[in-house]
């Protein structure tokens, strides 16, 4: 019940933010890199494999270096996370 109270005040700033003019895009304020996106979103690494498609090696190369996804893997995932792609390219940078 409580985590409800915090959704629900968050999303009451966050509008009036909206309608005060004070918002920025809110994902690339709140998260400071994909590393950082990755643990709050609470996706682990056999998750992310599933997400963008990969096994293995490579899901801990891709976790590291995220540099090296490719554009349509960058989208699976931002429409896995219902987030922006370019905010989510942004964090990758």
């Amino acid at each position: 019940m409580e985590e409800n109270n915090y959704f629900d005040k968050r999303l009451r700033e966050m509008i009036h933010e909206v309608c005060n003019g004070k918002h920025e895009d809110s994902l690339e304020s709140q998260y400071k890199n994909f590393d950082e996106f990755i643990k709050n979103n609470r996706i682990n690494k056999s998750v992310f494999g599933e997400i963008v498609g990969v096994s293995g090696s490579t899901i801990t190369k891709y976790l590291k270096e995220p540099q090296n996804l490719k554009i349509s893997q960058v989208v699976k995932l931002a429409e896995a996370t219902q987030t922006d792609v370019r905010t989510l390219i942004d964090l990758i940078k």
